[in-house]
């Protein structure tokens, strides 16, 4: 089952390894990944890739995160955690739309395609 992200709140993933906790954020606004080991900061970056690897070592171990989104529509996010090269786990997110976010998106939208069309006739008048 998917648990839920936010396009304001973002994304959080985490997962233990053995007395240790690998945390993921990830923005749905500005693109930036965050990976956390013990509330440590070891990778950071700005992306708007559909894949990013962040990779780091600690205690003498290599870590892997991959950070992919799997659903333009949906706006599903998975994240994959590997020790040594090994996957450990794979957890996915979907974006979390409420019913009257559907109709603020809607009126966005529209509101959107109308000032675009009335911008574009009035630039195309004024060059002609």
């Amino acid at each position: 089952m998917k648990e839920h992200g936010s396009i304001l709140k973002g994304y959080w993933f985490q997962h233990k390894v053995n007395d240790d906790t690998i945390s993921v954020f990830c923005s749905g606004l500005t693109g930036k990944e965050s990976v956390y080991f013990n509330d440590a900061l070891v990778s950071d970056k700005y992306s708007w890739k559909l894949k990013t690897p962040h990779h780091f070592s600690m205690n003498g171990k290599s870590y892997t995160v991959n950070i992919q989104i799997t659903s333009l529509n949906s706006g599903a996010i998975s994240c994959q955690f590997y020790e040594e090269g090994i996957l450990l786990a794979t957890e996915e997110k979907g974006l979390t739309v409420k019913a009257n976010n559907k109709w603020l998106i809607l009126i966005t939208s529209l509101f959107g395609a109308v000032l675009g069309y009335f911008v574009g006739y009035e630039l195309v008048k004024w060059i002609l």
